[in-house]
């Protein structure tokens, strides 16, 4: 499995849309977030909405799918609205990126101001922590690169 997180809002003249992340690479990234201390605890996991509060099945979820809004029947886009409301939802005063949002890729939207968050404790981490981590992880400057753009382009969404 790899992880893909991608640009919410990216020009349409600009490349680079993603940087993918195999489980092992995530999982290490989840690590150096967390001691960096740019990953927040505070932040609670949202409740994830079930096809039958809106009266519909999974199988009608797979059915509908790849089928365009308008043409879903209304259960099926109010369902799909209320993922997407859960997915996109943002603590009131983010103090890093949610530690559930980096856990599966369901989608979530890791918005601009967890972004900024982070990337304040990033920038405040002793400069030997910085370091360690950059060294032992090779791929790390372009993960801080990623989050600086995407602060700037909407957030990035995990799938």
């Amino acid at each position: 499995m790899v992880f893909e997180l991608c640009f919410e809002e990216l020009p349409a003249h600009e490349t680079g849309t993603r940087l993918c992340l195999a489980v092992d690479a995530m999982s290490a990234a989840h690590r150096a977030l967390h001691e960096l201390g740019m990953t927040s605890h505070s932040a609670t996991l949202p409740d994830w909405p079930e096809p039958e509060d809106f009266g519909i099945t999974d199988e009608d979820m797979e059915r509908y799918i790849a089928d365009p809004p308008a043409s879903m029947p209304r259960p099926v886009r109010a369902f799909n609205d209320a993922l997407a409301k859960v997915a996109e939802a943002e603590a009131d005063h983010p103090d890093g990126i949610p530690c559930y949002k980096l856990s599966s890729n369901q989608g979530w939207l890791v918005t601009p101001r967890e972004i900024a968050a982070a990337l304040g404790w990033w920038a405040a981490a002793d400069p030997g922590l910085r370091q360690k981590v950059t060294g032992a992880l090779e791929w790390w400057p372009c993960l801080v690169g990623f989050l600086r753009r995407a602060r700037d382009l909407g957030g990035f969404r995990v799938w």
